[in-house]
């Protein structure tokens, strides 16, 4: 019983994580930060659902004894541990000249998400079952269909939730000839964040052979178009052609990219500036930068969660708190250690998966998988509280598809 009030409870949080914010009010009350609207809340339900969820799971017992393990997760939870060590009580060592201890909790707020991030998927790998496969697989097409619904409508003008909010306007079209439309925030603040969630979720759509998922899986692709993110139309691309490529529809992938080819050539010849919507709006610069300074401590890196302190400055003035590449900013906060160890699970994990006769499930899951590490490229999605739920579970579900059946008394 306590087992599937645990199941029921984090299946709750996956939802209010996903869509929990602070409604900007200005008759009641005014959050003087934007970003403390969205961001926080969703961190907040993540952090206390999370640890009320592997609080649960050990006042039941297991139906079944399987104990996780990862070696190279255990190394990277080490070396977070130890540098988390080193600057917490680096701190109290070196005191100001008040001898006081100064303290910034979103230093540490990455390695508290971390070590309930990792006990997270030690708690679902060890109370995995098929049917909750299932059950998240179908969570996450209806969060993909609700938060497209709204985005659609957001865009067409009808919306409920932030159209007397000063804060978000009607933006132009990409050509001045175009009209403009609202922006998308959704339930994220912010549409590209919208964008990438929807590309997170939307691959498990496809595993059902119901038409409603279907409709969500177009849906999802309409919203990710009108969101105009095209990180997200990468990660939402490539998830769905591994995807058929997994489950040997050739003949229909080959028709795709066909398609696809034709489209983006007739696209070129006809409105060339189109691709500069598909630049790195001046990111690369902003690597190059951070990459330098990263130089300056490559072996140990500044500590997690220091990156957004180190004050990069855009060529246009503006202070980037992301690396918008999650490699760069594990070699910035961990240095070379990190990126290898990093690298070493994903190879690891890799491996078995390649090993592991595929299902439908294992291919949803490795979909996601994709859909994840694509954004990782070109966004922040361990750093964004419902995003970083997607990937948890998603490396928990795959650890449980390529060796959960394994017993360990």
């Amino acid at each position: 019983m306590i087992l599937l009030i645990m199941w029921i409870l984090f299946y709750i949080v996956i939802v209010l994580c996903s869509i929990t914010f602070v409604p900007d009010m200005p008759l009641l009350f005014h959050v003087p930060n934007t970003d403390a609207i969205w961001w926080p809340p969703k961190n907040a339900v993540f952090m206390i659902g999370s640890l009320m969820v592997i609080g649960a799971s050990v006042m039941s017992p297991r139906l079944v004894k399987r104990h996780f393990y990862s070696f190279w997760l255990g190394l990277i939870f080490i070396y977070f541990s130890l540098g988390f060590g080193f600057y917490f009580f680096k701190a109290l060592l070196f005191v100001n000249e008040n001898g006081k201890t100064a303290f910034n909790v979103w230093n540490y707020l990455p390695t508290l998400n971390f070590i309930i991030g990792f006990f997270l998927i030690k708690t679902l790998f060890e109370n995995f079952e098929k049917i909750r496969l299932v059950q998240l697989a179908k969570i996450f097409s209806w969060l993909a269909a609700g938060f497209s619904i709204v985005a659609i409508f957001q865009y067409i003008g009808i919306d409920q939730f932030f159209s007397t909010n000063p804060n978000y306007f009607v933006e132009k079209g990409y050509w001045e000839a175009m009209p403009g439309n609202p922006t998308m925030v959704t339930f994220m603040g912010n549409k590209f964040l919208s964008a990438n969630f929807i590309a997170l979720t939307a691959p498990m759509c496809l595993v059902f052979k119901d038409l409603r998922y279907k409709i969500f899986w177009f849906m999802a692709l309409i919203a990710i178009v009108l969101l105009k993110s095209a990180l997200s139309m990468v990660a939402f691309g490539l998830s769905f052609f591994l995807y058929l490529f997994l489950t040997r529809n050739f003949k229909w992938l080959m028709i795709i990219l066909g398609f696809l080819f034709f489209y983006l050539f007739l696209v070129w010849q006809i409105y060339p500036k189109y691709f500069e919507y598909f630049s790195l709006s001046g990111r690369f610069d902003n690597w190059i930068m951070a990459f330098k300074d990263s130089l300056k401590t490559f072996y140990f890196g500044t500590g997690l969660g220091s990156f957004g302190y180190q004050m990069y400055m855009s060529g246009d003035g503006r202070h980037f708190m992301h690396a918008h590449l999650e490699w760069l900013q594990f070699l910035k906060e961990g240095g070379i250690v990190l990126v290898f160890l990093v690298c070493a699970y994903l190879n690891d994990l890799i491996k078995r998966i390649i090993a592991t006769p595929p299902d439908i499930m294992l291919i949803g899951f490795i979909s996601v998988l994709c859909s994840f590490l694509v954004i990782m490229s070109g966004g922040f999605p361990l750093r964004i509280a419902p995003l970083a739920l997607v990937g948890l579970i998603t490396i928990a579900a795959l650890e449980y598809l390529t060796r959960g059946e394994e017993v360990h008394v």
